[in-house]
């Protein structure tokens, strides 16, 4: 019995710590997952660069479609889905131009595209109580400090554009999420950075986050990892919860002007 104790405690303690168990998401896929997010019933959807899945909040298969073009981040406002789209041929250039493709979240059929014309690339995305925050894509390790976020209507005009100085990064603000005090910025590498309602910083945290995360009210953050990959041909994905108060800060880079 005291054996049988203890292991129970041992499977129980990562539950206790971080209040809930990794979600696998159902399936392999080519390509690797870009982001996700929940829908308001509580849906998952997963974005694998040319695929678009959408499963139930334990991971558990609903529907998934093929999608064009280079689909990164995505969020759910209104009773729809948005995603941001780039369309890139050579990755030493850059992205050619994007879109925003407009889904219905119930069976993923397409709904609309909405032209982007203030960033060849854009990757995160999030909605906001005044529309949406866009994160544009940046040259692969771009050396500047400061990442970019635009802040949109939600018909997409242009309201202002913020930079971040979040350090050097691999293309830039990859997921954009939703917090009780403001945002939270998730990229390749080590830099997870925590910004006000103004997209002003408040902390920078060493933690990958680049390929999408979740958050919940209680400050753990449900952050994507890849597993069982094969370069190129499949990949699978699962979220793993961590504290956000536990996570190790670092100091933000020296600010530069922004032009």
């Amino acid at each position: 019995m005291k054996k049988f104790a203890i292991l129970l405690g041992a499977l129980l303690l990562p539950l206790m710590l971080f209040g809930q168990p990794e979600i696998i998401c159902e399936g392999i896929y080519p390509q690797h997952l870009q982001d996700l997010c929940r829908g308001e019933d509580g849906s998952l959807y997963w974005c694998f660069t040319n695929r678009l899945i959408k499963t139930d909040a334990q991971g558990n298969f609903l529907r998934g479609i093929a999608v064009d073009g280079h689909h990164g981040g995505l969020t759910v406002r209104d009773g729809l889905l948005y995603v941001s789209t780039c369309y890139i041929n050579d990755w030493s250039r850059g992205a050619d131009y994007s879109e925003i493709f407009v889904y219905n979240p119930e069976d993923l059929s397409f709904v609309k595209k909405i032209p982007f014309p203030d960033a060849t690339g854009i990757d995160g995305i999030e909605a906001t109580p005044d529309g949406f925050a866009v994160a544009p894509f940046e040259l692969l390790n771009d050396p500047s400090p400061l990442k970019w976020v635009y802040e949109y209507t939600p018909d997409f005009q242009l309201i202002a554009k913020h930079a971040v100085p979040v350090g050097q990064t691999y293309a830039g603000v990859q997921s954009l999420k939703a917090t009780r005090d403001g945002y939270l910025l998730g990229c390749y590498g080590s830099r997870f950075a925590l910004v006000d309602k103004q997209f002003k910083l408040l902390k920078l945290y060493d933690f990958d986050a680049g390929c999408g995360f979740l958050t919940e009210d209680d400050g753990t953050i449900m952050a994507a990892r890849l597993f069982d990959e094969i370069k190129g041909k499949q990949y699978r994905a699962k979220l793993t919860p961590f504290q956000l108060s536990e996570l190790p800060e670092v100091p933000p880079p020296a600010e530069t002007s922004a032009e």
